[in-house]
């Protein structure tokens, strides 16, 4: 809560400027990820929150052209925000993830999202979670390079989504919106 609100006195402790990478009191992320030729998927990732406590939305679109097909993925975790110094964010993350294509499915999710910014311009993330539907585990890895100024950043990744021996993975661009 120091790094949002005023400190009271703890002067090694320097709060949050709006727009920062760390702790956003609203963060929109959006990434095109490739897979192949004909398969891609278009993410939205959405997080509202105030000091250590916030709300993530994520939806993942995978579309295929041939065959014609779409798959939808849902996630809405709660997080518990951690805040190392200036630079280094640990979240806790626990919800509900929706699996919508031909039938829909939902199960418990949970993630340990890493965010690593040594400096406001440059920074590298990690959003690792899982998701238990119908006894089967869908793990969801997402690594990226962020690089950009406040309130506005670039991203590029890669982001591996595997469930037993089915796996959708690609590198991806996008862009990233904090306040």
């Amino acid at each position: 809560m120091q790094r949002v609100t005023a400190t009271n006195g703890v002067e090694e402790v320097v709060p949050r400027l709006l727009g920062e990478p760390l702790l956003p009191f609203g963060a929109l992320d959006y990434t095109r990820q490739f897979i192949d030729d004909d398969l891609r998927a278009d993410s939205y990732r959405l997080e509202i929150g105030y000091g250590p406590f916030a709300l993530e939305y994520r939806h993942t679109v995978y579309r295929e052209d041939e065959p014609v097909a779409e798959l939808d993925f849902k996630k809405v975790n709660a997080l518990l925000r951690m805040s190392f110094g200036d630079a280094v964010e640990c979240d806790i993350g626990l919800g509900v993830l929706s699996m919508e294509g031909e039938k829909e499915y939902t199960g418990f999710s949970w993630s340990v999202p890493v965010v690593f910014h040594p400096t406001q311009y440059f920074g590298f993330e990690i959003r690792p979670s899982w998701a238990i539907i119908k006894d089967n585990t869908i793990s969801d890895f997402d690594a990226a390079l962020v690089l950009g100024q406040r309130y506005l950043f670039l991203r590029a990744g890669y982001r591996w989504v595997k469930t037993g021996d089915v796996a959708l993975d690609g590198g991806y661009l996008g862009l990233s919106l904090r306040y």
